[in-house]
Formats: C-alpha cells, structure tokens, sequence
C-alpha cells in the first residue's frame, strides 16, 4: 500500500518507505485529500510565499506609478504655473493646497491674467 504525491513530482510512496504507521494510513487513503510528500510541500509552501510577495510588489509598483506621474506632472509644468488638479494623485501630492487650482481657474487665468498690484 502507498500514497500518491499530489503535488508535483506525482511520485507513488509506499507507507513503509514513508514510515508512516498502519493507522494513518488507513486515514490518508479514505480521506484522499491533497497530499504532498515532503518536498514538493515545501515547495508548494515557496511557491505560495513568491506569489504573495508578486503581489506586494504590483501594489508599490501601482502606488510608485502614481507618485512618478504627480513628478512628472510637477516638473512638466513651470513653477509660476498652477497644476491642474485632474493631473494629480489623490493618495499623496507633494504640492499644497495653495498651489492647487482646477482645470476651470487655469482656463480662465490664462485667457485673463490677473492684474499685477
């Protein structure tokens, strides 16, 4: 009698060559879930490690995305000149409010500029 890994080496374990004991035997094969041998647990526990660390990384990716874009934004666009506030992260924004005006006020600003006093 013996088990089928059922990871992926597919590999078939005699009960004696695993010195499993006659009792846990009779449970693994009535219960027939998933098996692994002892290698291809661990790495099935590797496997599960790297796809959540892939997953961690597309989460700073996507927040690191945002941030280059507000730079980007930032240092396309003169300091005299106001940001537009659509081009802007609404996570974080190194600019203050101050410094913020709508894509209306730019519109109108630039169509009529503000008398100097």
């Amino acid at each position: 009698d013996g088990v089928a890994c059922d990871g992926y080496c597919k590999v078939w374990y005699h009960f004696t060559c695993l010195d499993i004991a006659e009792d846990e035997q009779g449970s693994i094969t009535a219960s027939r879930e998933k098996w692994l041998c002892t290698e291809c647990a661990r790495l099935d526990d590797t496997l599960a490690f790297l796809l959540k660390e892939v997953e961690n990384l597309k989460k700073q990716n996507s927040h690191l995305t945002d941030r280059l874009r507000v730079l980007d934004t930032i240092t396309a666009t003169s300091l005299e000149e106001p940001v537009p506030v659509s081009a802007l992260s609404t996570r974080s924004s190194p600019l203050t409010t101050t410094a913020i005006m709508s894509d209306a006020e730019i519109t109108k600003e630039r169509r009529e500029p503000l008398a100097e006093t």
